[in-house]
């Protein structure tokens, strides 16, 4: 069981192992003089610290998942070989090029063998500060000679940094003029690559809408890109019928994938013979310090009807406004559109070819959105395309919640029946996403809000307008009985021999109501707030009884006789 187990484990890791691998495309290799002219020795200049923090900040900033890195110091023989970039990083912190011998530059061109791996892409950087110096090395220009062609047969290409002008032998400087897969820079920096992101172009002579066509170029390297740089296109030909319109092309994009158009004019004869004409563009830096890798691109001019699509799309879809769920008012979506345009060739249209696209939003499962084709909802994420049509509106909505932000998404190219179309990439798409809340929310809201804002307006300034309260006062019946009470914030005090009931809502929006109950009372007498703290209480006027002395208003520390129809006296005191 354990023997089992531990097989198990170790099949694992070599396919962890297997897969990482297989996710690495290239191969950083760097070459360095370990010769300690590098610091200074003998009245050289020393140079050491400023290439130490160049390769520092060159390898620290390759991403390690997709690229191996190796470092090989060399003097005379080749001294040390560090594989991975932690270890040389690490390496760097505590190295001296302290060797005192000869330098042989034969031996780091030679040893670049042992390191290409032909399955990936290998480029090499060969740093020295100093002259090929070894009179019992192999001769220098033969070997840079042969490693120019070791390259260009296993996929790597090779700068060479002469770090000082004794560096530069006028024997070797015109092998490196000439090579195709070795590039050269002087000084004490590194160069801003790029290279064509494909090396193979088709051409259709016969199909206008794929005679211009677009090369690609990439960065290589993290280092800034001039503003401006140039790279001149020098046209191969195997025939005189047609040629390149543009021989140098000026670049301004430094970030990312930079394409520029190739424009092809001359033709054919639709009945010649020919059929394929194969033919390259040979690719050349005009900017200093912009070096380009791989400098060839193969074209191959077809003179023959083919069956193509073109297919166009705007990738900005817009804004896709959604909000959720919100009581028994259920979420919504917007949706988005865009035309999706497809240009077949003659030769497709008579054929009845067809294509299908696939239309992906990246991080949803298919049942979290919809797809809608001129304005049918469709079940399927795949919408079909025939040669008899040109353009299809598409849109997309979604069913979930989602947060505010940018979506993007992929239009696939499947189920091809054509013999090419533009689209060798998925083409990419952006919908940004507006997330808002449900109506009924917003409207219960906003009813909330108007709701809240009068209640107080009610409570802080109308009520107080409309029932106005009284002022703090105490009021004694001293005769025929004896009552104390306070009425400071009632809006109205009644006297009755039986109770007046009040219910809430009257009491929360008009105020207290203050209520004397006794049988001397027959006939209710009501009082209301004065006019200001003199003038306390007004007396609403009442046929049954009669005030001594007579007033409207009851003054504060006055003292009055209330008198009904039967002559009683009932006498009270305000303070």
């Amino acid at each position: 069981m354990g023997i089992k187990l531990y097989l198990n484990v170790l099949f694992l890791f070599l396919i962890v192992g297997l897969s990482a691998e297989a996710q690495v495309k290239e191969r950083r290799i760097y070459i360095l003089d370990g010769t300690k002219s590098m610091m200074g020795y003998n009245g050289a200049e020393d140079v050491w610290e400023r290439v130490k923090s160049l390769l520092n900040q060159n390898i620290t900033n390759i991403d390690e998942g997709k690229s191996d890195i190796i470092l090989v110091v060399f003097a005379d023989k080749i001294y040390e070989k560090v594989k991975g970039k932690q270890e040389i990083l690490k390496f760097l912190k505590s190295f001296k090029p302290e060797y005192v011998t000869p330098t042989n530059i034969t031996i780091g061109w030679k040893e670049i063998e042992n390191l290409v791996d032909p399955s990936k892409f290998n480029f090499i950087t060969f740093l020295t500060d100093g002259e090929h110096n070894d009179n019992s090395a192999l001769d220098l220009p033969s070997v840079i000679n042969d490693a120019d062609r070791y390259l260009g047969e296993n996929n790597a290409f090779a700068c060479f940094v002469r770090l000082t002008p004794k560096a530069i032998d006028p024997k070797s400087s015109k092998i490196l003029e000439s090579a195709k897969n070795i590039s050269f820079i002087d000084g004490i920096k590194f160069p801003s690559l790029i290279r064509p992101s494909i090396s193979k172009l088709t051409v259709n002579l016969r199909e206008p809408i794929s005679f211009n066509q677009k090369l690609f170029f990439e960065k290589f390297n993290d280092l800034d890109f001039p503003e401006n740089f140039s790279i001149g296109i020098d046209f191969i030909n195997n025939s005189d019928s047609f040629k390149v319109n543009n021989p140098t092309v000026l670049l301004t994009k430094a970030d990312g994938i930079i394409p520029i158009d190739l424009e092809f004019s001359g033709s054919i004869s639709p009945v010649a013979s020919t059929e394929i004409i194969n033919s390259k563009i040979e690719l050349r830096s005009l900017t200093p310090n912009v070096i380009l890798i791989s400098n060839e691109v193969e074209i191959e001019f077809i003179n023959k009807p083919e069956k193509l699509a073109q297919i166009t799309i705007n990738p900005d879809f817009g804004i896709l406004s959604n909000y959720p769920s919100f009581l028994f008012w259920s979420n919504k979506t917007d949706t988005v559109f865009q035309t999706v345009s497809v240009d077949w060739s003659e030769d497709a249209k008579l054929s009845n070819s067809s294509l299908n696209l696939n239309l992906k939003l990246d991080g949803l499962k298919d049942s979290e959105y919809g797809l809608v084709v001129d304005g049918y909802p469709q079940t399927s994420k795949e919408i079909e395309f025939l040669s008899s049509e040109n353009a299809k509106e598409i849109g997309f909505f979604i069913n979930e919640r989602m947060q505010s932000g940018i979506m993007s998404g992929i239009i696939q190219v499947s189920k091809i029946d054509l013999d090419r179309t533009n689209v060798d990439e998925p083409l990419t798409f952006e919908i940004k996403l507006n997330t808002n809340f449900n109506p009924l929310k917003v409207t219960m809201f906003w009813v909330g809000v108007i709701i809240l804002g009068f209640l107080l307006f009610w409570f802080l300034i109308l009520r107080n307008q409309i029932y106005k309260k009284f002022h703090k006062a105490s009021i004694q019946i001293t005769d025929p009985y004896f009552k104390s009470f306070r009425v400071g914030g009632c809006r109205k005090m009644i006297f009755s021999s039986y109770p007046i009931k009040q219910n809430s809502l009257s009491t929360i929006f008009k105020g207290r109501l203050h209520n004397e109950v006794n049988p001397i009372w027959v006939t209710p007498l009501t009082f209301l707030p004065g006019k200001n703290k003199t003038d306390l209480i007004k007396v609403v006027r009442n046929q049954e009884f009669t005030l001594d002395p007579y007033s409207i208003f009851l003054k504060r520390y006055g003292e009055y006789n209330i008198k009904d129809k039967s002559r009683k006296i009932i006498k009270i005191k305000i303070s």
